[in-house]
């Protein structure tokens, strides 16, 4: 239990050290990253919702409610 839970950290560390890598190199921190991330996911959301609710609506036209 205990090698599995030191090979999960060790690799949460190196996941972690290649994304500050990458983010580096972008030219972006870490912190401008993650509003990008949660900008796109909440955008992706709404139309994710949007479509939804489209979606619903003409199933209760076709269905007559």
């Amino acid at each position: 239990m205990h090698r599995r839970l030191s090979l999960a950290a060790a690799a949460a560390r190196r996941h972690w050290a290649r994304i500050r890598a990458a983010s580096t190199d972008a030219g972006y921190s870490v912190t401008e990253w993650v509003i990008i991330t949660a900008g796109g996911a909440t955008i992706a959301g709404l139309i994710y919702a949007a479509i939804n609710s489209k979606v619903l609506e003409k199933i209760g036209i076709i269905n007559g409610s």
